[in-house]
């Protein structure tokens, strides 16, 4: 049963590196019964920066996952694309000109309009692409309300609007199909998200207990 469980996983976390055809697990089972220790001991078996841990979720928390800030058209924003003084005087001297303080300030104003409209309309991508991802406790529902178009594979790309700062709105790209293994002792799930993932559960036997003390002492 242990090695049948073993499989599954493993073969389930391969199948993150195909196009479209992975699958979601559900370790659901009482506390202590070592659910979320096969999933960890087995991502150990794939690049690490492929798998994502992480604990309980609430529905913002799209917006503390590692991203990358992108423009509208598709390329990253970094702190080097904002203007500064220092980097339009250079600019304006790589053309062969010499400016004056007018035109530098003129050009300085000009971009960080430039600036402020790009920001306008950029988001924060979250790449999910080929990745592992293990929830160690189930997410909130909201959580799990606005991950169901990529567990169930009807969108690869969602967008979800956080506010945050007052007025701003952080907009949030996650795209991708990852590969989803929810860890919990919460026996009760909604039928959407059952329907959504393959549901194991580790042996609770006495045996299992006893060669469990053995490991640990070994270690």
């Amino acid at each position: 049963m242990m090695m049948t469980i073993k499989v599954i996983t493993f073969l389930a976390m391969l199948l993150t590196y195909t196009h479209q055809d992975q699958i979601n697990l559900g370790f659901i089972a009482e506390s202590s019964t070592g659910k979320s220790y096969i999933p960890l001991e087995i991502s150990a078996y794939f690049p690490q920066e492929d798998v994502i841990k992480l604990g309980h979720a609430s529905p913002s928390s799209w917006s503390h996952l590692p991203s990358v800030w992108m423009s509208k058209h598709g390329f990253p924003i970094t702190d080097e694309h904002k203007p500064t003084w220092v980097k339009v005087k250079e600019d304006l001297e790589f053309e062969g000109r010499k400016p004056s303080k007018e035109e530098i300030k003129a050009e300085l104003q000009k971009r960080k309009c430039e600036w402020k409209e790009m920001l306008k309309e950029s988001y924060h991508l979250v790449d999910f692409e080929r990745r592992i991802v293990i929830f160690l406790d189930i997410p909130h529902y909201q959580f799990l309300q606005r991950i169901r178009p990529l567990a169930s594979h009807d969108e690869r790309e969602i967008t979800d609007k956080t506010e945050r700062h007052g007025l701003r709105t952080k907009k949030v790209v996650i795209r991708g199909f990852p590969t989803i293994v929810y860890c919990s002792a919460k026996l009760g799930m909604e039928e959407q998200e059952k329907t959504r993932l393959l549901l194991l559960s580790p042996e609770k036997t006495q045996e299992k207990f006893r060669e469990t003390i053995f490991l640990e002492i070994e270690r």
